[in-house]
């Protein structure tokens, strides 16, 4: 069974289907500008930038620049891991998948429209498996934000070393406990869902977890990719705002830059905020992060908005563009 490419508007069943991706793809546009132009905090970024109140090192950028395919590409890998081998499409129908739901997260909570773009874009009779293929792979990601971002929010305490700071243990110790939910739930899904569909009784319910079944079909070794591809991508990304610390001119030791990007990346796991309306947040968390050490505000914004731009950004506008690319007809 192949994979077919169903992108939510499609012209065969709804003719305006064209124009509608098109206004999709404007009020993306619109809204990225707005939002990397727009802002205070990012006009005097810029306007800092074009001054240089410091000397801004281009390797780093172009190395930043350089490993944000890799990023997605370990993404693409790390969906198509759980994807079926029957259904699973071209790696270029993947990277359409992936872009597009990128495009779609900035209008989402939390980016949870990445995942609901690759559903969309799957067809009808594949996009359960589309879906499990999206959770199993949030999952892992999950699994190694909460269990790398632990030990990097525990070394920032200890760099920064006051009170203030001593008093968020018991988020650590929250944090070890879901930690350790997630690891059960997906080390035991299989007797878990097993148990609930043989003891469950009411409809609705037998329904849904009928619907469930299939996730008990991913094996360990699928797991164990699936983990390692996450943990590859989380060093790329971490590898990529150290990088453009660097450009920045930040240069901290690997211990600091680990604790602060970790710690990051923690907090902004937990904010339930689409990427365009967290931009300002993303500015602001940094800040209180990077404070601990003596750098300036421009630096950390630079280095912040910049690698939205270079991971965020401009892989939505790709996505967008590679919705609204005409798709040559079918031959037959």
């Amino acid at each position: 069974m192949r994979f077919k490419l169903n992108l939510p508007f499609s012209r065969a069943s709804f003719p305006s289907g064209f124009w509608w991706k098109t206004l999709l793809g404007l009020l993306l546009v619109w809204l990225l500008m707005r939002q990397i132009f727009g802002s205070r905090e990012a006009k005097m970024t810029l306007d800092a930038l074009h001054g240089q109140p410091f000397q801004p090192s281009w390797l780093w950028l172009g190395i930043a620049f350089a490993l944000m395919p890799l990023n997605w590409y370990l993404e693409v890998l790390k969906w198509r891991n759980f994807l079926p081998w029957e259904g699973r499409p071209p790696v270029a129908h993947s990277w359409k998948a992936i872009l597009g739901g990128i495009a779609w997260s900035f209008l989402t909570p939390n980016r949870s429209g990445e995942y609901a773009g690759r559903v969309l874009s799957a067809g009808k009779q594949e996009r359960w498996n589309a879906a499990y293929a999206a959770v199993a792979g949030a999952y892992c990601q999950l699994l190694v934000l909460i269990g790398l971002g632990i030990p990097a929010f525990a070394l920032f305490g200890a760099y920064r070393g006051n009170a203030e700071w001593q008093g968020w243990s018991g988020f650590i110790g929250t944090g070890l406990v879901l930690l350790a939910v997630l690891l059960a739930a997906g080390l035991f899904i299989q007797p878990i869902l097993g148990f609930l569909i043989r003891k469950v009784r009411n409809s609705f319910w037998r329904k849904w977890l009928a619907k469930a079944e299939p996730l008990r079909a991913f094996t360990r070794w699928q797991l164990a990719a699936g983990l390692a591809l996450a943990i590859l991508r989380y060093a790329v990304y971490v590898f990529q705002y150290v990088a453009m610390l660097r450009f920045s001119g930040i240069a901290l030791d690997p211990g600091k830059a680990f604790a602060g990007v970790g710690t990051i990346y923690l907090v902004q796991t937990g904010l339930p905020l689409p990427p365009a309306l967290g931009f300002l947040a993303r500015g602001e968390i940094a800040l209180l992060v990077w404070q601990t050490w003596p750098v300036s505000a421009v630096q950390v914004l630079t280095a912040t908005y910049g690698l939205f731009v270079i991971n965020l950004a401009l892989p939505a506008l790709i996505g967008v563009l590679w919705m609204l690319r005409k798709e040559a007809p079918q031959k037959g």
